[in-house]
């Protein structure tokens, strides 16, 4: 349950929502060696040699404007070895292709966290300044530049004049700062649950001891002309032994 719910967080989260009408597939090809299996209600392929690699594509398909995540296990005998997403190769259409690796992918997500708190205070800087033109209100009624009413205040008595109204500006910044923090702790809140999700789930640079599983999720860069076919190549090494994969890229079935 918790690997469910982790998957479904991570579509939510990272991968984004899946349009029906841009939604792409991977299709496993099965090669010598290897043989589809069931995991977690979804379909992989595995690879069995001295060591053993199982490759899960997106069960539900994934957004042509998004990138597609993989689902990687990998297991070895013998001794320890180092593993992460630089043990692992894409080609698009025999042309090497991009992976994002965890360091990365966590700096887009704070870097995105960034920019939108800098555009947030950028939109409420210009609220506050036009609120503070807004504080400025004309009048023909010479007695508001009285001592009493404006104290410090300079303006001519003469028809025409302003009166400045600090008590409705006080009111107009103190929304308008609150209206602020709440957009910016939105934006914490998630960058928060995202980094969460991706500590939790991604692949890392990782030991893996003998006889033991382990597993993340890769991001494959955004495939060019993503509505039309494509052959796609995976090379997962482990402990120096290559095991090679093949997926179909295609649109699905409306």
């Amino acid at each position: 349950m918790k690997n469910i719910i982790f998957t479904f967080v991570l579509c939510l989260l990272i991968q984004g929502y899946v349009s029906a009408e841009t939604t792409m597939k991977l299709v496993p090809q099965v090669l010598n060696g290897q043989k589809i299996i069931t995991q977690e209600n979804s379909e992989a392929i595995i690879s069995h040699k001295k060591s053993s690699v199982a490759l899960r594509p997106p069960p539900d398909g994934y957004s042509s404007e998004g990138r597609p995540m993989i689902l990687v296990n990998v297991y070895g005998i013998g001794k320890s070895f180092d593993f992460s997403t630089e043990d692992i190769q894409v080609f698009v259409d025999g042309k090497p292709h991009g992976l994002i690796t965890y360091d990365k992918w966590v700096g887009d997500i704070k870097q995105r966290q960034a920019n939108e708190l800098t555009a947030i205070e950028s939109k409420y800087a210009a609220l506050s300044r036009n609120a503070a033109k807004g504080a400025y209100t004309p009048s023909s009624d010479p007695e508001v530049f009285s001592p009493s009413d404006n104290d410090g205040v300079v303006g001519s008595k003469s028809a025409g004049g302003y009166k400045y109204d600090v008590s409705s500006l006080a009111r107009s910044q103190s929304q308008i700062n609150s209206e602020m923090q709440a957009e910016k702790d939105a934006i914490e809140m998630r960058t928060a649950k995202e980094l969460a999700v991706a500590d939790a789930v991604m692949l890392k640079k990782t030991t893996v001891l003998p006889n033991t599983w382990h597993r993340g999720f890769v991001a494959i860069e955004k495939i060019p002309d993503p509505t039309q076919p494509h052959e796609v190549k995976i090379i997962v090494t482990v402990a120096g032994e290559k095991h090679e994969f093949l997926l179909n890229h295609l649109k699905t079935q409306e």
